[in-house]
């Protein structure tokens, strides 16, 4: 083996998806490799559990049941990295979700997928992380982010917590702040996504409604369901399913967006209009 060989590489774990998640106590998407064994797990004061990688949201608000105080580790041992599930609840997996981890250990491989439960993927790579230095409270909501220019928000009618992907929040109101939207390959428009996530097929919508379809069995909601988008200086709701699970004010035939070949089921935004998606959410056009 030359030198080059034996130097000892950088490895980290990119947070798949582009999502921020807490890691001792900042908010990133990629953990740097650089102590021997890195916890996640859910943080419980009480209990004196502080995991390095903290999921208590994606737990509390997100509804994720079979994320545990003390999950999954990952180590560093003569070189080698491994995976390994602490919870024993069938819940972490590797690779694919039928590849699972219970009360095991695997080495990891560059490329490698860790899922933990149904919330996030890990993956495992060599090279430097790039970490940012701010400290973030995991209480955070967007109520604290800047002007609105749009001056519209969704607020859910149910007041129940979704993960906002543009703020990596858990929230129930939704700033329609098109600067913070990317751009949709379909169109070219601004557009921000709203769906159930699935970590397997690297699919994060922007507002997720995950935890209606995995704990109220909502099998309507597609992965990706509606998407409201800028066109012209105007906002447009559009239903992209095609399962004739969405609604505008009312849940009638009538009010039914339903994308088809001879109709793109959008409908120009205004203050006042509600957005009903399956049974389980109703949003509510609302100014800022």
């Amino acid at each position: 083996m030359n030198s080059a060989d034996s130097q000892e590489k950088s490895a980290k774990l990119v947070v798949e998806g582009g999502i921020q998640i807490l890691y001792k106590g900042i908010r990133v998407t990629e953990i740097p490799f650089d102590n021997d064994e890195i916890t996640v797990g859910v943080m419980d004061p009480e209990n004196d559990i502080y995991p390095d990688v903290n999921l208590r949201q994606y737990r509390l608000d997100g509804g994720d049941p079979y994320i545990s105080r003390n999950h999954a580790k990952f180590t560093k041992e003569e070189g080698k990295y491994f995976v390994e599930d602490i919870c024993g609840n069938n819940s972490t997996s590797i690779g694919t979700k039928t590849n699972v981890l219970n009360k095991a250990k695997e080495e990891l491989n560059e490329g490698d997928r860790v899922f933990v439960s149904e919330s996030i993927a890990l993956r495992f790579e060599f090279g430097t992380a790039t970490t940012p230095t701010e400290e973030a409270s995991p209480e955070e909501s967007s109520e604290d982010s800047p002007e609105n220019p749009q001056g519209l928000v969704l607020e859910m009618e149910q007041a129940s917590p979704l993960f906002f992907k543009p703020k990596s929040v858990f929230t129930h109101i939704f700033e329609l702040n098109s600067s913070d939207w990317d751009t949709d390959e379909a169109d070219g428009n601004k557009a921000l996504h709203i769906g159930r996530r699935s970590t397997e097929d690297d699919i994060y919508p922007d507002i997720d409604l995950w935890k209606f379809y995995f704990n109220n069995g909502d099998e309507y909601i597609a992965r990706r369901h509606a998407r409201i988008f800028e066109k012209e200086d105007k906002l447009y709701f559009q239903d992209v399913s095609g399962k004739g699970s969405t609604w505008i004010n009312e849940k009638d035939d009538d009010n039914r967006l339903l994308r088809s070949e001879e109709n793109d089921a959008s409908r120009e935004i205004k203050e006042g209009d509600k957005f009903i998606i399956s049974d389980s959410v109703t949003f509510i056009v609302r100014q800022s």
